[in-house]
């Protein structure tokens, strides 16, 4: 097992799946979790919240690898004790713990962090100063915000160079774009665990991702992204009339 604040292989190996990270909310989710095959666990850490429900949970499945995610939400001022306290938990990276995060990188951190929001903004120059941080674990990759598959993966090929982990997610896309995600995981290769777990963009399509299984994502076995029956056509359609009455309502309200 690597150390705390160590991912266990940022290398590419190209091979037919990749392991998923899941998002737990308490001690249950998270045995469940780990039962279901998962080994790495992700966890939001408000600023109002507890670090005791971390380390419930971190009992709750011993073995697993820990992501606490901010959201950027940590007074800067508290971010240094907050993450002292977590340090000695099996986790690999404390994800965007404040506003404006990769100014932490200019020191070294009781735990590692990652990068997700931040990368949208940051210049050339702000993005080279954070790969060479020590403290700087990884980033957390989404196409969707980051100017698609070729722009992300030049990003990623940038992490690795500089031995940073590349973790591919998503931004709540429906299916397709859950599927684009997972393809995108799989093109990055490696045993760094995708945060691509079943989520609530999910909810209510009756269309299977078929890229996702339990605790990993692997390729689709049909052509491109594995949607070769779906009649695209009826599911824009779908969409079309699903927000329809919302649009009307929006043009037929005064300035």
């Amino acid at each position: 097992m690597p150390p705390p604040g160590r991912i266990s292989d940022t290398r590419r190996t190209h091979v037919g799946t990749v392991p998923l990270a899941a998002v737990v909310d308490d001690a249950d989710t998270a045995r469940r979790a780990f039962a279901a095959g998962i080994r790495c666990l992700k966890i939001k850490l408000g600023p109002a919240d507890s670090i005791d429900r971390v380390f419930e949970m971190a009992r709750a499945a011993p073995g697993a690898r820990l992501r606490i995610d901010a959201n950027r939400s940590w007074p800067r001022d508290e971010v240094v004790a907050r993450l002292t306290a977590l340090a000695d938990l099996p986790i690999d990276y404390v994800e965007e713990p404040c506003l404006q995060a990769h100014l932490l990188l200019s020191v070294v951190l009781p735990c590692k962090i990652a990068l997700d929001e931040s990368l949208a903004d940051m210049t050339p120059t702000e993005l080279r100063a954070a790969f060479a941080s020590p403290s700087l674990a990884a980033v957390v990759l989404k196409p969707t915000v980051l100017g698609g598959i070729a722009a992300t993966l030049a990003l990623a090929e940038l992490a690795h160079q500089h031995g940073i982990a590349a973790v591919a997610s998503h931004t709540l896309e429906g299916p397709i774009g859950t599927a684009a995600c997972a393809e995108f995981a799989i093109a990055l290769g490696g045993a760094v665990p995708a945060g691509l777990a079943a989520h609530s963009g999910l909810d209510g399509w009756q269309v299977e991702v078929a890229q996702l299984a339990a605790d990993h994502v692997h390729s689709a076995q049909g052509p491109g992204l594995g949607f070769a029956d779906l009649d695209l056509g009826a599911a824009v359609r779908a969409c079309g009339n699903a927000i329809l009455p919302g649009d009307l309502a929006m043009q037929e309200t005064p300035p």
